[in-house]
């Protein structure tokens, strides 16, 4: 999967293609912080263009497959527009931040997501 980074997209563009393949898994994108020692990461508008957000020179691909653990995932996306990314997977009822499991891939979150909404 390619995810495809550009002036036009939106977050929310971007998390509906990403839950085409993970839809066991939910994206959060966060602004970082000017002051990381003071301020928390400020959650963004999903509805507006990339353009709004961070500054994309040129079209950016974040590559994604079966093995690209969550923790590589937030480097990605940190490089391609300078964005913080948090992850969660769906648990029966409710959705469980993936901090603890960060180094799982996103096939396994997502399985284990299934797995357990399955249960």
């Amino acid at each position: 999967m390619h995810l495809k980074l550009n002036n036009s997209v939106t977050l929310q563009e971007i998390r509906q293609e990403f839950n085409k393949i993970y839809s066991n898994l939910s994206i959060d994108f966060y602004a970082p912080s000017k002051n990381s020692l003071k301020d928390s990461p400020g959650k963004l508008d999903y509805t507006v263009p990339l353009k709004e957000i961070c500054h994309i020179s040129n079209v950016q691909l974040v590559n994604i497959d079966a093995h690209t653990t969550v923790n590589e995932l937030k480097v990605k996306f940190m490089e391609a527009c300078g964005l913080l990314i948090s992850m969660s997977r769906k648990s029966a009822n409710v959705w469980v931040d993936t901090k603890f499991t960060g180094n799982w891939t996103l096939s396994d979150q997502n399985f284990e997501g299934k797995q357990v909404t399955l249960d």
